[in-house]
């Protein structure tokens, strides 16, 4: 699905509580909200998988190599000099540091099926949903389960499974804990 496809398509789940041409505008700007929410918290992931790289392990390598020549050559200065100039530099730390990133060793290897889109597509359209007032139950077919297959960007995927999980909104949301106003309340 391309992105306005998927728009067009989450529109429409929200339809029943869409008055007027105001709510359809506010209604498409959250969604593209909510999917450039996805694709920031995708790339998020990604950086991980960035590291395990032929070219970073390369990178950091060379890195960790230069800062110990650059050890070696302060060591090699002159005690006035060292204690003069450079009297708070300290690379140990940094080339400590250095060596714990080059311990990224293992290759990349194949890349596997992520689920990080599914619970980031499940998170937010609960979030669609708890703004605009419809139903979140974890019931197949609901409005929750068919957004979140659309944000996913499959219409057809099934990620009822997403909906169960009880650590989706872990570290997400903290506002999910306060209660809805009762709107009989006074």
């Amino acid at each position: 699905m391309t992105r306005e496809q998927q728009i067009v398509a989450a529109v429409r789940v929200f339809a029943p509580a869409l008055r007027t041409e105001a709510d359809y505008a506010r209604c498409r700007a959250d969604i593209d909200d909510a999917l450039n929410i996805i694709d920031v918290e995708i790339a998020k992931e990604d950086v991980g998988i960035a590291w395990r790289s032929k070219e970073s392990r390369r990178a950091v390598a060379a890195f960790a190599k230069a800062l110990k020549r650059a050890e070696a050559a302060y060591n090699a200065l002159p005690e006035l000099v060292r204690h003069g100039w450079f009297q708070d530099l300290d690379l140990n730390p940094i080339i400590a540091k250095v060596e714990g990133w080059s311990g990224f060793s293992e290759k990349a290897g194949p890349p596997r099926r992520k689920a990080h889109k599914q619970r980031a597509a499940a998170r937010e359209a609960w979030r669609l949903l708890w703004e605009y007032g419809l139903s979140q139950k974890a019931r197949r077919g609901s409005h929750w389960h068919r957004l979140t297959a659309i944000l996913y960007g499959d219409k057809q995927a099934d990620l009822f499974r997403h909906l169960r999980n009880p650590d989706l909104f872990r570290g997400h949301y903290r506002f999910l804990r306060l209660p809805r106003p009762d709107p009989g309340q006074k």
